[in-house]
């Protein structure tokens, strides 16, 4: 249901899957978003040992990493990744997301 709504509501241009993880595997962070080679697809990586709540948060914050897919360092901060722009989509995402809560699936564990 929540990656339903977020494809309606803020859509990528890439195919996204998502999986969970075991923490070891997730290099210190809590998510990650990854972009295929051929820039054709791309996975959201979550720890799968989240609380339902910072599931959901951490799923909203990858997806507005998958959203400003190739601006990073647009405005010269020290961390490129967590930029304005970024910053932003976030704040948008998690704002229509708040209005309107999609109960969140855990997706299949791999």
């Amino acid at each position: 249901k929540m990656r339903k709504w977020l494809m309606k509501h803020f859509p990528i241009k890439y195919k996204v899957r998502i999986v969970l993880a075991p923490p070891e595997k997730m290099e210190d962070c809590l998510g990650q978003w990854y972009l295929s080679d051929d820039e054709e697809s791309g996975v959201i990586k979550l720890a799968n040992n989240l609380s339902n709540d910072t599931l959901v948060d951490t799923l909203l914050e990858e997806w507005a990493h998958a959203r400003t897919e190739g601006l990073e360092d647009v405005d010269g901060r020290e961390d490129p990744y967590h930029h304005a722009t970024f910053w932003s989509e976030l704040g948008r995402i998690t704002a229509a997301y708040r209005e309107n809560p999609v109960r969140a699936e855990r997706p299949v564990k791999k």
